[in-house]
């Protein structure tokens, strides 16, 4: 039954925490925080404008943070198309037995569909949170510092700034604000202004 199989050497956890937020329109700032973890590996920040609950907040978090543990060891199927196979869809759940006995579990994210002039058509589909995107795959290998939420508290006469972070850490960094000012800082640099949400700390 089956045509091919791809397979992808599996990607460790990484981030165990991300802050999301409801951007520019309003909404609340999270913190959301894999349970059991110190929570310092952060994924970039995400901005939403459905996020004006703790409860959307928590979905949003819990999704993020799922895609960063081990994903399926094979990341491509080809089946043929037809009889007994139906066409996968985007989001379905693919659950399937390959030849060694084993069993493979993930959520379908692509569909491509095949044919030969004998009249075979098959489907090859993706699962997992891999992409085949080489744009995404170089960014990956490059260090990436995280965008951070912050309250500027204190300006120095070198100008630079003390920000302080949800649950009270402290750096200085460069850049230009204003003190009483919320902020987005990477790399002990602030980037922008950041929107004035009220914030809450969240364990998924």
């Amino acid at each position: 039954m089956l045509r091919s199989l791809s397979y992808a050497a599996n990607r460790p956890a990484q981030a165990n925490a991300v802050y999301v937020n409801g951007g520019e329109s309003g909404g609340i700032l999270a913190r959301v925080v894999r349970e059991g973890t110190a929570g310092d590996l952060l994924l970039p920040v995400a901005s939403h404008v459905c996020i004006t609950s703790v409860d959307a907040a928590r979905i949003l978090g819990t999704r993020l943070l799922a895609a960063q543990q081990r994903q399926p060891k094979v990341v491509a199927i080809t089946l043929p198309l037809g009889q007994d196979i139906p066409l996968s869809a985007v989001g379905d759940m693919l659950a399937l037995q390959i030849d060694d006995g084993s069993e493979i579990r993930g959520v379908v994210n692509s569909v491509q569909i095949s044919a030969t002039w004998g009249g075979t058509v098959v489907q090859t589909v993706r699962i997992g949170e891999q992409t085949d995107n080489r744009w995404a795959a170089w960014r990956n290998l490059l260090p990436q510092s995280p965008l951070l939420w912050a309250t500027v508290i204190a300006v120095h006469a070198d100008g630079t700034y003390t920000v302080e972070y949800p649950g009270g850490g402290l750096q200085r960094v460069a850049g230009e604000a204003t003190v009483g000012s919320n902020v987005w800082v990477r790399g002990r640099r602030i980037e922008d202004e950041a929107p004035a949400l009220p914030g809450y700390e969240i364990t998924v």
